[in-house]
């Protein structure tokens, strides 16, 4: 495991919603939790592939 996997498995439950979120396409909210909108910036920041919208 990575450095950057180990750190991702650390983050919180919302967090990690965010990210999966992210790459499944949607958008960004600020309804969400903090903790949600972290892990969904970290996503964008870091040009996770978005999933294909059909």
């Amino acid at each position: 495991m990575s450095k950057t996997q180990a750190w991702f498995c650390e983050q919180s439950h919302s967090f990690q919603v965010g990210f999966q979120n992210y790459r499944e396409g949607d958008e960004f909210t600020t309804s969400r939790n903090a903790e949600w909108q972290r892990g969904w910036k970290w996503a964008y920041c870091q040009g996770v592939q978005r999933a294909q919208q059909s």
